[in-house]
């Protein structure tokens, strides 16, 4: 389960992403990003509590995962870059997803959920007038 659907943030705030499950025998977790018109980006991946590793294209995002029921993601300043969808699923194996086609990632051994996803949109402030 992930909370906040939707995300609406200004160049430089903070968001935070969490995910929790509530089945200790799923131990494996992993976030993807996706954008329109692209695959999903493997972004952190998880074998168990306290263990992890963010993909190298996501060094201004950091994880947490306390436990086997969840985890999540933070960065300290979101940008346009970041306007995307989030996921995260959790898996019966230990081993690093797969990407099959490029869109969808699969496990060879076991089964994985997927969680709905999180709309991070990034907003042009403006001073409220009009011309």
């Amino acid at each position: 389960m992930q909370n906040q659907r939707l995300v609406v943030a200004q160049a430089g705030e903070p968001v935070a992403l969490l995910c929790e499950q509530d089945d200790r025998s799923y131990y494996s977790m992993s976030w993807y990003q996706h954008k329109p018109g692209q695959g999903l980006k493997l972004m952190f991946f998880s074998d168990d509590a306290n263990s992890g590793d963010m993909g190298k294209d996501f060094t201004s995002w950091t994880w947490k995962r306390p436990d086997v029921l969840k985890s999540s993601l933070s960065s300290g300043s979101v940008q346009s870059v970041d306007s995307a969808e989030y996921l995260c699923t959790v898996s019966l194996t230990a081993s690093r997803p797969e990407h099959g086609d490029g869109t969808k990632p699969h496990s060879e051994s076991g089964g994985s959920w997927w969680f709905p996803d999180h709309h991070i949109l990034y907003g042009e402030q403006t001073n409220g007038t009009a011309d």
